[in-house]
């Protein structure tokens, strides 16, 4: 397909689906060539079928050629599902936390606690080269800080001060570094989408 071949049936069933202004069938799954665009007296425009569903190679728009040699090349020889995901998808968390608890002389206990967030993984993984991949790294980190002071008062009743303070963020990087992400522990996912050929 990537030389312009759409003529198979996975792609072309061409069933005649309905007709056109001028009377031409219309098949299911043609591709209509721009460069026949007619204006009948009506005022309609029709515009007829590549021959056979298959557009010469001079055809093709050289930016658009530039962009498909972007595209890998599917992964096995079906015309549709033909691209198979098998790529890293990392996921590298860390959340160290310290606690601390002291009972101050006064018998009353002072509580220190600290934990922070790091997460760094990818966006869903398409498998696709930069710069036509969606993916992208996505940092989350958050930390919290809390200092407690509690205080009997009575057999039955205690006071208790807290200060605490938490922040939680997030951010998009766009592009990644292959060879450091495929260091990283990973699963491998299989999906299957269409590609041109």
């Amino acid at each position: 397909m990537r030389g312009g071949d759409f003529s198979a049936t996975a792609i072309f069933p061409g069933q005649n689906i309905g007709t056109d202004p001028a009377g031409n069938g219309i098949l299911n799954g043609a591709i209509y060539d721009p460069a026949t665009r007619t204006t009948l007296p009506s005022g309609q425009i029709i515009v007829t079928p590549f021959p056979r569903n298959i557009i010469p190679p001079a055809r093709f728009d050289p930016v658009a050629l530039k962009i498909q040699n972007l595209i890998p090349l599917p992964t096995n020889a079906n015309q549709t599902a033909n691209y198979a995901q098998l790529v890293p998808t990392p996921n590298n968390q860390q959340t160290p936390t310290l606690k601390i608890d002291h009972v101050l002389p006064d018998t009353s206990r002072l509580s220190f606690y600290f934990n922070k967030l790091t997460t760094n993984q990818l966006t869903a993984n398409d498998s696709l080269p930069q710069p036509v991949s969606t993916v992208r790294v996505q940092a989350i980190y958050g930390t919290i800080v809390r200092l407690n002071h509690d205080k009997s008062i009575t057999p039955t009743r205690s006071r208790t001060a807290e200060l605490w303070t938490s922040r939680l963020g997030r951010s998009l990087r766009l592009g990644m570094n292959w060879a450091t992400f495929n260091k990283l522990h990973s699963a491998a996912i299989n999906t299957s989408h269409t590609k041109v050929a």
